[in-house]
């Protein structure tokens, strides 16, 4: 599996993997939930226009397209009393053990069977080089 440029045999093979990133801000969490095919390349992008810094960058690969949307629509349909900006769902940082458990029921019911999450976290290093959110 290559991580970088994809021809398009390879975005149509197993490669769909949904993402979580995280933010802090004013003692909140904040986290948003999509889907990519190139996940390295999607926390760049959205370090560029998030009002937020994010500090930590998760994706699992899901397999297909169709778990992988059916995931992100359920997740977003279970965050929605979470919800406060955009795609963005926040979160008391006490309530991690909540939002993990939303997380699991939630690919239970798109995959239709019980599995384990097998999550990457992208070093902060890797999409932050944007001095404007540098670590203090």
């Amino acid at each position: 599996m290559r991580y970088g440029r994809s021809n398009h045999l390879e975005i149509a093979n197993d490669l769909h993997a949904v993402y979580c990133a995280f933010a802090e801000d004013e003692g909140w969490v904040y986290v948003k939930i999509g889907m990519s095919v190139r996940p390295f390349q999607r926390v760049k992008t959205l370090t560029t226009g998030c009002p937020f810094e994010i500090k930590r960058f998760v994706f699992c690969h899901i397999g297909n397209m169709h778990v992988a949307r059916s995931f992100e629509a359920l997740a977003k349909g279970a965050l929605m009393d979470h919800r406060t900006r955009g795609e963005w769902y926040r979160f008391k940082p006490e309530m991690g053990a909540e939002f993990q458990r939303i997380i699991r029921a939630v690919y239970r019911k798109a995959l239709g069977f019980d599995r384990p999450l097998k999550w990457t976290e992208v070093p902060y290093e890797t999409y932050h080089a944007n001095p404007m959110h540098a670590r203090a």
